[in-house]
Formats: structure tokens, C-alpha cells, sequence
């Protein structure tokens, strides 16, 4: 899968901790993983770094506005407009 066993435990250590989203923990591993890449040398130039890490930004900021989405109610927003719609009408 996309996740290693090891990350799969600690992941499942923070649901018992906290019942707050946890989208963020991948990406602040693979931005270690980043980090750690420039610092062996696996990644040469601090350019290569600096996009990776605006890209992970980017993801954060998506899976956020996704979060975002699931905080309304689409069902209950449709039938009030429904409803409204109805009430004009006569």
C-alpha cells in the first residue's frame, strides 16, 4: 500500500489520542523525507527542494478545502433551496 506498517501504527496511535483530522501526518513525513534526501545528498539543489516542499503546500491546502467541504451539509442546503424555490412559486 501507500503506507508502511510502521507509519500505519503511528497513525493509529494518534486516532486513540485525538479525534482531529490527521491529513497533515503523511505530508509532514515526506517533507522530512525531503529534508533529509538534501541533506545526504540525494537531492542536489535547494531549487528541487524549495518545489517539492511548495507542492506539499499546495496538497496541504486542498485536503484542508476538501475538510472544509465535509463541514456543510450538501442534502440539507438542497432541500432549503428547494423549499425556497416552492414558497416563490405561490
Amino acid at each position: 500500500g501507500l503506507m508502511m506498517e510502521s507509519e500505519k501504527k503511528i497513525f493509529e496511535m494518534m486516532n486513540k489520542k485525538a479525534a482531529m483530522s490527521k491529513y497533515w501526518m503523511p505530508l509532514v513525513w515526506a517533507t522530512n523525507i525531503i529534508n533529509r534526501a538534501r541533506k545526504e545528498a540525494l537531492i542536489t539543489s535547494d531549487h528541487v527542494v524549495q518545489t517539492l516542499l511548495v507542492e506539499l503546500s499546495d496538497i496541504r491546502k486542498r485536503l484542508g478545502a476538501l475538510i472544509g467541504y465535509d463541514t456543510v451539509c450538501v442534502p440539507l442546503v438542497y432541500t432549503q433551496q428547494t423549499n425556497t424555490g416552492k414558497e416563490n412559486k405561490k
